[in-house]
């Protein structure tokens, strides 16, 4: 199954300071990964150097993308936090103020079959680690 996910407010939130932080995305995504599932990632960044930024990201968190904003003919799920009316979305809009809610999309794609209760659980405590003790 192909998984496109949305990088900004998604994978990576910015405080008001202007500081990245991560929201839990990269333990998800691995593990999708892990389960055989492709990952794509659709982002609003046009220039090259943004660009980059969200490759690196991907990169460093150990996550192989297939591709960047793909024809949607080749999704399966969507992943993002802004389209709450796309067929392909989870099933749940989850989204935490204005970021991505990770730990109630994986109990979500638990449900879909694409993660496993072990997965599930060890997920909720890794992105519970980095949410909170940051």
């Amino acid at each position: 199954m192909t998984i496109e996910v949305t990088f900004e407010n998604c994978c990576v939130g910015v405080d008001q300071d202007g500081k990245e932080f991560n929201l839990g995305a990269a333990h998800v995504l691995r593990a999708l990964l892990d389960n055989g599932h492709n990952i794509c990632v659709k982002t609003e960044y046009t220039d090259e150097e943004s660009h980059k930024k969200v490759y690196d990201w991907f990169k460093q968190n150990g996550i192989y993308l297939i591709g960047d904003n793909l024809n949607t003919k080749y999704i399966d799920i969507t992943i993002d936090p802004k389209d709450i009316s796309a067929h392909k979305l989870i099933g749940y809009h989850s989204v935490r103020g204005k970021f991505f809610d990770w730990q109630t999309a994986v109990g979500i794609l638990k449900v879909k079959g694409l993660l496993t209760i072990q997965q599930e659980e060890i997920l909720y405590n890794e992105i519970r680690k980095e949410l909170y003790y940051a």
